[in-house]
């Protein structure tokens, strides 16, 4: 329900077994080439590979009493070697411990899912900021601590969504040229079965299998470059349900600012009228499944000395569910932004709908010209308490409220009218939230391009965000 991506099939029993032959395999090809162990050898492991099944109910009850699947694997797999070539089950897994194998095999299976989510973020923050630059200047109402708060537009939210996609990205690829290693250090991971030549049959063996030898040393005991693979999933993960959070609260009836695609269905088995949003709530089920598994994974780097006793067993045990999960919600959140519909009317009737309410602060600015500040901000306090027990408009409730001060205002330079003018002008927060846009766009014009392959760079943009007339409305006095 949540996630259904490929990596079910990369991380799957087979897909490890598979990964754990690949691993066989190569490591007798580079032994060959190096002379460790004679050609016809190799040959004979990589024959046998290609028709062997592995019995893998056997391999899982046999691997909980041995504590590694490998030595049943082995086994087996020795067994159909003898039957091919008497003699060359010698050659197998030379030099080579349970680890080395197990780790590897992981790296192999976690490289394709690692590109699935790569993919997904750039295709997710090519759609972010596809929707920043189409609502650079749609008005909305900035929320803070889940209450309206002044007024953004659209452009400006997705931005920022985009800009922290694209940090995911950066973060796991990085994460990613240090995590996706192959490993080949031997029973207590100082390569002795291999001699002087260890690190040079290490290396062929990486580009055997196209992954990387660790930067320094060994990563057998010292496991921070595949847990913080693993945690920059989670983060990304975390920002999926960042993002699917401010839409599924944006698409509330009673808010209404923003769609999922409808194609994705969401309906419901008891109510027609209703379009559940199905995006975000996957991205949000996963993010809450990666979430306690990445919180799992931290505990997991406590090896002791030269092995984990239960640690790294407990790493490779949560790295499947962890991948799958932040790859499902990846893929999800790309859908999501990629057919996203944003209600710019609804956004201005919610804005209208505050009453004012939303300019408090510039009033009292604009006030504290012409009045102490501790005096602007009562009277504006009055206003906003009037208008939320009786209704009406905040402009009316400050004309109001401001009654007592009217000899001091009248003797100011500005009047009244001209400060409630500006205050509850939309022009300069629009203006504001527009540059902060385009500056995001701008420092992200390295980004992948939007869909449709339009470049980020280049693109004209408003001079001055013209505010809707439903906005600027508020800034003109009203008739009493």
């Amino acid at each position: 329900m949540l996630t259904g991506t490929a990596c079910d099939d990369h991380l799957s029993t087979s897909g490890y077994i598979a990964a754990i032959l690949r691993f066989e395999v190569a490591l007798a090809r580079v032994q060959a080439s190096a002379g460790f162990i004679p050609a016809d050898g190799a040959a004979a492991i990589e024959a046998a590979a290609q028709d062997f099944e592995a019995d893998a109910k056997a391999v899982a009850t046999k691997g909980r009493a041995a504590g590694t699947p490998i030595v049943e694997l082995l086994d087996q797999f020795g067994s159909r070697l003898e039957q091919r070539m008497p003699g060359a089950r010698a050659f197998l897994h030379l030099g080579a411990t349970s680890q080395d194998a197990l780790d590897t095999a992981t790296a192999l299976c976690l490289k394709p899912c690692v590109n699935q989510a790569l993919t997904a973020l750039q295709q997710a923050q090519a759609a972010a900021f596809e929707l920043a630059r189409q609502h650079a200047s749609s008005p909305m109402l900035a929320r803070t601590l889940m209450q309206a708060a002044g007024i953004i537009t659209f452009g400006f939210k997705a931005a920022h969504w985009g800009a922290a996609l694209a940090r995911c990205e950066r973060r796991l690829r990085d994460a990613a040229d240090e995590g996706l290693c192959v490993q080949l250090a031997g029973p207590v991971g100082s390569g002795l079965a291999f001699g002087a030549r260890w690190l040079e049959l290490r290396s062929a063996l990486a580009r055997e299998l196209d992954l990387k030898p660790p930067a320094v040393g060994t990563s057998h005991a010292a496991r921070d470059g595949s847990v913080n693979l693993l945690v920059q999933l989670g983060l990304a993960t975390g920002i999926a349900t960042k993002i699917a959070g401010d839409i599924a609260l944006m698409s509330q009836s009673e808010v209404g600012e923003a769609h999922e695609p409808s194609a994705e269905g969401g309906v419901s088995s008891a109510m027609p009228h209703k379009q559940n949003p199905v995006l975000c709530m996957r991205i949000r089920g996963c993010g809450h499944v990666v979430q306690g598994l990445t919180a799992s994974l931290l505990s997991t780097m406590a090896v002791e000395h030269e092995r984990g006793l239960g640690t790294w067993q407990a790493e490779l045990a949560l790295a499947p569910s962890l991948v799958t999960y932040a790859v499902g919600a990846l893929e999800s959140l790309a859908s999501l932004l990629q057919g996203l519909r944003f209600d710019a009317n609804r956004a201005q009737q919610n804005i209208e709908a505050m009453h004012g309410l939303v300019f408090a602060d510039r009033v009292v600015s604009e006030l504290a010209t012409v009045l102490p500040k501790a005096v602007a901000w009562k009277v504006v306090e009055d206003a906003c308490r009037q208008v939320r027990e009786s209704g009406g408009h905040l402009r009316e409730a400050v004309e109001h409220a401001s009654a007592p001060h009217h000899a001091q205002l009248r003797s100011a330079p500005r009047s009244l009218e001209t400060i409630l003018d500006a205050a509850f002008d939309p022009q300069e927060a629009m203006e504001a939230a527009v540059r902060a846009t385009w500056h995001v766009l701008d420092e992200m014009s390295g980004a992948p391009a939007a869909p449709g392959g339009a470049s980020l760079r280049g693109v004209p943009r408003s001079s001055g965000a013209a505010a809707p007339r439903v906005l600027r409305k508020a800034g003109r006095r009203r008739p009493t």
